[in-house]
Formats: structure tokens, C-alpha cells, sequence
């Protein structure tokens, strides 16, 4: 995010989030899972809200989600399950890279969004406890309560389905010191895996789905790589499962590999991706968020070994 869209900072917080919002252009909300009694898994949502009559492209059709309680913020303090470290090792030169982690040679550009117009295919909705709005060449996120997360998936062009699905954004916590952000991947069907990370530093790998998730591992995010007012690039790379391999998540702050973390198959178990998704949760409101310069890269790939690091920008 560029230095002069700081003025987010203007817009005003008027609303309350009391559960998990989640905006799918030209999507019907997911069905309703069922509760989970494992301690680091979270609640199903208990109501399920209509968009408000907020202007939006043609082909944006949100559909608003709710949940009772906090979802990512309240497996901050949970015993992650036990996940499996993947067996491919992270390139010994990644973390030498002068910015991000570079793609992977054979990646194909999927996406890349700037925000420079509201036309862009990210949800956006105003729904009275919680708002995602495009303003001033970002997607803004805002909140007063603590009660949930805010979301926000687009489809990829053509609803390809890619074996390898990943990229980064860039993200501006302009009010909420702890904050959670991040993205995730999902085949559509509202089952997702992802990475997040706070900004008071603590980093999620999660699966589940966008109203309830299960933390598989969690770590702490070096000292300085976020702060409020800061812009950090998030970048993450979701790879299905594959015969035997279970689907794997890696994780990255600027050129800082944070996570390359195998996610158990009970609780994921996608062979492909077709969505990627944004997540905001406030932890400590008033929250204010702005997220821009959003590259997705793909890969179509017979087997998992074959993975570079996180791609973060389009080749």
C-alpha cells in the first residue's frame, strides 16, 4: 500500500461487528458446520444475515455470514493440534532475497489487484456490525467490536482449479495493535486453509472454514516485521493433497519464512483451490485495516515436492 492511502485513517468507524462476516461475489453463504468438541476448534455461526442495498459492481453479489463469537482470535491462547512439518525443505536461499520470496519460475499470474477503481471483484458489503468498502485505492476493513471476522474471497478468472494456488498483499493496520490478517485459499465450497498473522506478533496456520477454524500451528512473527501504521507484505502459497500427501500451508512476512506446515487431512483435505480469501479480525477495537496490491500466482503441478517458495509477486 502506497504512503499516501494513510488517509484510511479518515474513515469513520460507526459500526459493530457482532460475528464473522464473509463476502463472496456471486456466491451463496456455505452451509452451517457442525459444532466440534476438539478445544482448539470454533464455534458455527448461529445466524445468517442479507447484504444491505450498498452500491456494488455488477458483479459483485455478497453474501454475509455471522457467527456468535470470535474465530482466529480465540485460538490465539489454544494448543495448536498436532501438524506434521512438510518435507520439503524451504530453499536455503529464500531468506537471503533483497524483498519478498520469489515465485516459483513456472508460476502463471492468476490475479493482480491494485484497488485503483471499486470494480475490482472483491466483496464488499456495509451490513450494520461490520463494513468492507473500497476507498481511496484500497479495501478497507473496519470495526468497533471484537465479536468476529471480517472476509472477503474472490473466484479466480475462469474458475480454474489449480493444484498450487498463492501470492501476497500487502496490509496497513491503521488502528488495533493486534489485529489478525491474512489470506487463505479455498476450493470454493467455503472449506479453507490459510495463514494469518497478528500484528502484536503471532502467526496461524488454520483450516476449516470461513465460519469456523482449527489452528494446526502457530509461532511467533520476528520482532518488528508489524506494527500499526506500518505496511507489511503477508505472503502465503496453499498446496492440495496429493495420493497420500495431506494439503500444506506456507507462510511468509516480507522475505521472512514464518511456516511451511503440513495440515492434517481431518481437517483439510482439497486436491485443488479456485478462491482466495482475505481475513481481517479485530482483537482490540476500534480496528482499521486497508489492504492493497493483492498478486495471486498458480501452479498446475503432478506432485508436491516440486514446490518452490511462497510466491509473492507476479512473475
Amino acid at each position: 500500500m502506497r504512503h499516501s492511502r494513510l488517509a484510511l485513517a479518515a474513515v469513520p468507524i460507526i459500526l459493530t461487528v457482532t460475528g464473522c462476516v464473509t463476502v463472496a461475489p456471486g456466491a451463496s453463504p456455505p452451509a452451517s458446520p457442525a459444532p466440534t468438541e476438539a478445544a482448539s476448534s470454533l464455534p458455527s455461526p448461529l445466524a445468517t444475515s442479507a447484504p444491505s442495498a450498498t452500491p456494488e459492481p455488477p458483479t459483485q453479489s455478497p453474501s454475509v455470514t455471522a457467527s456468535a463469537e470470535p474465530t482466529a482470535s480465540a485460538a490465539l491462547s489454544a494448543t495448536p493440534v498436532s501438524a506434521a512439518p512438510s518435507a520439503d525443505p524451504v530453499p536455503s536461499d529464500s531468506a537471503s532475497a533483497p524483498s519478498v520470496p520469489p515465485v516459483a519460475p513456472d508460476s502463471t499470474l492468476v490475479f493482480a489487484d491494485s484497488f485503483d477503481s471499486d470494480a475490482n471483484g472483491w466483496g464488499v458489503v456495509d451490513v450494520g456490525f461490520g463494513s468492507i468498502e473500497w476507498f481511496d485505492g484500497a479495501l478497507a476493513f473496519a470495526a468497533e467490536s471484537a465479536q468476529g471476522s471480517l472476509q472477503s474471497t474472490k473466484p479466480v478468472p475462469d474458475g480454474v482449479a489449480w493444484e498450487e494456488l498463492g501470492g501476497s498483499a500487502d496490509f496497513t493496520p491503521i488502528e488495533g495493535s493486534d489485529t489478525i490478517m491474512g489470506l487463505y485459499c479455498s476450493p470454493g465450497d467455503g472449506t479453507l486453509i490459510g495463514g494469518l498473522v497478528s500484528v502484536d506478533g503471532t502467526w496461524l496456520v488454520v483450516a476449516g472454514t470461513q465460519d469456523s477454524v482449527t489452528v494446526v500451528d502457530q509461532g511467533q512473527v520476528p520482532e518488528g516485521a508489524l506494527a500499526v501504521g506500518q505496511t507489511s507484505t503477508v505472503a502465503f502459497q496453499c498446496s492440495g493433497a496429493d495420493d497420500a500427501l495431506s494439503p500444506m500451508v506456507r507462510l511468509a512476512v516480507g522475505s521472512e519464512i514464518l511456516a511451511t506446515t503440513e495440515v492434517p487431512t481431518e481437517y483439510a483435505s482439497m486436491p485443488t483451490f479456485s478462491t482466495v480469501g482475505l481475513w481481517v479480525e479485530p482483537v482490540t477495537p476500534p480496528m482499521l485495516v486497508g489492504v492493497d496490491e493483492v498478486r495471486v500466482v498458480g501452479r498446475h503441478v503432478p506432485r508436491r515436492e516440486t514446490l518452490g517458495p511462497p510466491p509473492t509477486t507476479a512473475p
